[in-house]
């Protein structure tokens, strides 16, 4: 009487190929949005009477972690499929309606959506924290884009890429930072010439080394000098 009280729905009408097909791209393109989109377009089978019975629900978990468990490996994230386990678990050991079963499914797919998003990002941007880091420690020296590409392990096109999409700025920008950071500090606590402190931050020449301080500060080093010379001894 209980097993006649439920749907005759199985997982495999649910989840068609087609549907798989659907759920496989959006975890490619990173889109927890489209996801939740996806599990809505389902909504109208969950919510039909009778209900699905709790051997099809838990079917219908399985397959869902199956497809997970196949991009994970492809994107070596498998550690949060744990974590997806363990919630259809707890979802399921509630034995709440088919409703809510549906709506946590839908939860667990799309935070374990967002934590691989995190992690590709974070992938992506320790090759740029590594890349700030090397520019801090050697500016004073003739530093180019494809030496630090090559110190990070990145080709120069994909690195530049990323730099200024993790930076909003251009390498050659920070890089120009970075040295003009360090030439104001010299401007007001040294008596150095403009050419010592060009050659201090990276700049062959002291003609260069003015025309970009003055392009980006606004001002001739020596005017900056002028303003804010704190008075220091010969470094």
């Amino acid at each position: 009487a209980q097993r006649l009280s439920f749907s005759s729905v199985r997982s495999d009408m649910v989840l068609t190929p087609t549907k798989q097909k659907e759920f496989m791209a959006l975890l490619e393109a990173m889109d927890p949005e489209g996801l939740s989109a996806w599990f809505k377009s389902l909504d109208d089978i969950f919510h039909r009477k009778p209900p699905m019975s709790p051997d099809v629900l838990m079917d219908t978990g399985d397959l869902l972690a199956e497809w997970m468990k196949e991009y994970a490996a492809s994107c070596e994230a498998e550690k949060f499929l744990q974590e997806f386990q363990t919630e259809k678990k707890r979802i399921l050991d509630q034995e709440a309606g088919t409703d809510a079963v549906w709506t946590g499914f839908q939860e667990a797919a799309c935070h374990f959506l967002d934590q691989i998003r995190q992690e590709m990002s974070n992938r992506e941007k320790l090759p740029i924290r590594l890349a700030k880091a090397y520019i801090n420690e050697h500016y004073a020296e003739p530093i180019t884009l494809e030496k630090t590409a090559e110190v990070v392990g990145l080709s120069p096109a994909y690195f530049s890429t990323n730099f200024k999409k993790f930076e909003k700025r251009t390498f050659t920008d920070y890089l120009t930072a970075v040295r003009l950071a360090a030439a104001k500090e010299l401007l007001v606590t040294t008596q150095k010439t403009n050419y010592e402190i060009a050659v201090s931050v990276g700049y062959a020449e002291d003609k260069y080394f003015c025309k970009v301080f003055k392009k980006e500060v606004g001002i001739r080093p020596g005017e900056y000098r002028k303003l804010y010379y704190k008075g220091g001894r010969e470094a």
